[in-house]
């Protein structure tokens, strides 16, 4: 469960005041979020240590573009095989808010109504637990808005605009 109201406002603030790189703002917190969270994950599920190893490894030094981004396909890939793993770590509000970031991420390119992030949102927005951890809640904001979800952009851009107004 999640707050929307919440997540537009902290969408919004996190550009700064400069509602010209949102995009930016949200998905250098939701990519910068990822080793927390998975840490958090595999506290819970020890056998998510090898996707926070995963992480960690990405993390652990600069890397030239086109690596990076191989780099993050595969830590993707590995948060993915989690799902077919089985119902437990899909009750999981920490693995879900990660699936949703990566996967709104890594689908950035995709018609937003095509990225798989909705799933896990909506599986997020039926679960009875809250989503609290400033991680996750990134990676959640990341997700919601490379796939627009319930019209997130939109309401992030205003709010933002409204902010640089006033």
């Amino acid at each position: 469960m999640f707050d929307v109201d919440a997540l537009v406002r902290m969408g919004a603030r996190s550009s700064g005041g400069d509602a010209d790189n949102l995009e930016v703002a949200l998905t250098t917190a939701g990519l910068n979020a990822r080793l927390d969270a998975a840490s958090r994950i595999a506290a819970r599920h020890p056998e998510f240590g090898k996707v926070v190893e995963l992480i960690d490894k990405t993390c652990s030094r600069e890397r030239a573009t086109d690596e990076l981004g191989a780099m993050l396909a595969l830590e993707y890939r590995a948060v993915q095989a989690f799902v077919a793993s089985g119902a437990r770590i899909l009750r999981d509000v920490d693995f879900l808010a990660l699936l949703a970031g990566m996967a709104g991420f890594m689908e950035r390119f995709e018609k937003p109504e095509h990225n798989d992030a909705r799933i896990p949102i909506r599986l997020l927005e039926q679960s009875p637990s809250t989503l609290e951890d400033a991680s996750s809640v990134s990676l959640l904001a990341m997700g919601m808005w490379f796939c627009d979800y319930e019209g997130y952009c939109g309401a992030v851009q205003r709010l933002a605009t409204k902010v640089r107004v006033s």
